[in-house]
């Protein structure tokens, strides 16, 4: 993966992580971020929670909230694709593709 492609991986992680946390106010709840390079040389980097996860009519591609703004932005600078999938709490996978891996 290029330097300038791990810059740019560094904060959407984070604002994937912040995001979860304040999915899990002051309740128990467990965030897992997993990494794995498929057979195309494709980056799929993956952050869970088991908090309440997002509504069923929400898609976070549309929101208005900066964070998952934020995470978009990021996401289309290195050419990867965010999958969303909810409840229960939240999976936000981010597949960085080989051009930019």
């Amino acid at each position: 993966m290029a330097h300038s492609t791990v810059v740019r991986v560094g904060p959407n992680l984070h604002q994937s992580v912040l995001r979860d946390i304040t999915a899990l106010p002051g309740q128990p709840g467990t965030i897992t971020i997993t990494g794995v390079r498929e057979a195309s040389r494709a980056i799929m980097l993956t952050v869970v929670d088991t908090g309440a996860g997002l509504p069923a009519d929400r898609e976070p591609s549309i929101s208005s909230t900066m964070g998952l703004q934020i995470i978009y932005a990021l996401a289309s600078q290195i050419g990867g694709k965010l999958i969303w999938q909810h409840s229960p709490g939240t999976t936000v996978t981010l597949r960085i593709p080989e051009s930019t891996a």
